[in-house]
């Protein structure tokens, strides 16, 4: 997976992850331990990474 994540700050750089344990890396430094936390924001990333490419969320429903 690689996914490019924008910052809070916009005049900051975005971070590429490139691998799952890249992921969890990131996850670790931002002190989000919680699993269901980690999920909640894997699925957002997940959702911003579809958005971003142009894949509109209705295609994406259960």
């Amino acid at each position: 997976m690689v996914c490019t994540l924008p910052l809070a700050h916009p005049a900051e750089n975005a971070v590429r992850i490139e691998t799952a344990l890249d992921w969890e890396k990131w996850l670790d430094q931002h002190d989000i331990k919680n699993k269901r936390h980690r999920r909640i924001v894997t699925e957002g990333a997940l959702m911003g990474g579809l958005l971003a490419q142009g894949i509109h969320l209705e295609y994406c429903q259960r």
